[in-house]
């Protein structure tokens, strides 16, 4: 499968796990707040996947270009705040501050995910060849197994980063 194809998928999995989350959060019951919990957990774990894969191979092989080097760091930027996001959100003790907090990550994702697939994706499609491109898909989706058997490891041994 096309390196951008995978990326674009994982984009479309997390933008329903905002849906979901934003549906939740005014969560008053303790079943909706149990809810809301997993799927940030989903949330935090794909968002994280994800995000590894792409610097790893993705924005690494797009910065040789130095006419796309500026934006490879602006998207870079994007992600150091959605994982300050994360973090503040996974700390977080107050409801209200969560959902304020989720409300940032949400629009921060958005947005760059909109702005990587005008862009970039645009940018890779002229830099790669199609076999180029279907070699760092595999990288990628190794590099985000790698990421997502690191989160089984850490659940299994109760330190998962769920919201308190």
């Amino acid at each position: 499968m096309d390196m951008l194809a995978i990326l674009k998928e994982d984009h479309d999995y997390i933008l329903d796990l905002l849906r979901k989350i934003g549906l939740s959060v005014d969560a008053e019951t303790r079943e909706q707040a149990e809810q809301e919990a997993g799927l940030f957990l989903q949330l935090r774990q794909s968002l994280e996947t994800h995000m590894a894969g792409e610097e790893q191979f993705f924005y690494s092989a797009l910065e040789e270009d130095d006419a796309v080097r500026p934006r490879v760091i602006y998207a870079m930027e994007d992600h150091r705040r959605i994982k300050l996001f994360l973090g503040q959100m996974a700390a977080c003790t107050v409801h209200r501050e969560w959902n304020a907090r989720f409300s940032l990550l949400r629009e921060a994702t958005e947005a760059h995910f909109a702005g990587e697939e005008i862009g970039l994706f645009g940018d890779a499609e002229h830099i790669f060849s199609i076999v180029q491109r279907e070699e760092l898909s595999r990288k990628i989706v190794a590099a985000e197994e790698e990421v997502f058997m690191e989160y089984e490891w850490k659940q299994q041994r109760g330190r998962s980063g769920l919201p308190k």
